[in-house]
């Protein structure tokens, strides 16, 4: 068999599964276009929801896309409500240590650091000057915590810790203040 006539072959044979394969794909899409027309935007080829699913989707969507979002806002922290960071507020950590002496100490938030959750930890290492980081809430919610992690720092008599949060640059700036007494 000649080089000539081996490629011809293969060129041929090419050439056929091409145009099948060409077929079957214009008989899928058919197929399918007639399936959807058939039973609704919501079926998908051989994939449909039932009436119990459909529902079960609405009422997942509605507590994850409205329900939490809108808790999260009226209650007034917002962690919930995605805003991906459009706001400019800020916050600002100062913690104060008191020893047994009465001797008043300035800890940087970065101390707490050791101790405290993976998470957290990136946050409060810069927490002495004000951030636009969105952990300001975080933090509001869980300030005699970080004060108790004051107490770990060394040996105090009380910690106490100390949030300002402003909600825009030119505002002023709202103080939380949180004194735990060290064991």
């Amino acid at each position: 068999m000649s080089f000539a006539l081996m490629r011809e072959w293969v060129l041929r044979l090419s050439q056929r599964r091409v145009e099948e394969l060409h077929r079957v794909d214009l008989h899928e899409r058919h197929v399918r276009t007639l399936g959807l027309a058939r039973r609704g935007w919501m079926a998908m080829g051989a994939w449909h929801l039932s009436s119990w699913g459909r529902a079960e989707h609405l009422a997942a969507a509605l507590v994850c896309c409205v329900i939490l979002p809108g808790y999260s806002k009226i209650r007034g922290e917002g962690g919930l409500a995605w805003t991906m960071f459009s706001r400019s507020d800020t916050f600002r950590l100062t913690v104060h240590a008191i020893d047994r002496e009465g001797a008043v100490h300035t800890l940087h938030p970065a101390a707490l650091a050791g101790h405290a959750e993976p998470f957290l930890r990136y946050f409060l290492i810069g927490a002495d000057r004000y951030r636009t980081w969105p952990v300001g809430p975080t933090f509001r919610g869980r300030l005699p915590e970080l004060a108790a992690l004051g107490c770990e720092v060394g040996r105090y008599a009380s910690v106490d810790v100390v949030l300002e949060e402003r909600a825009n640059l030119d505002a002023r700036p709202r103080a939380t203040h949180a004194r735990v007494p060290c064991p």
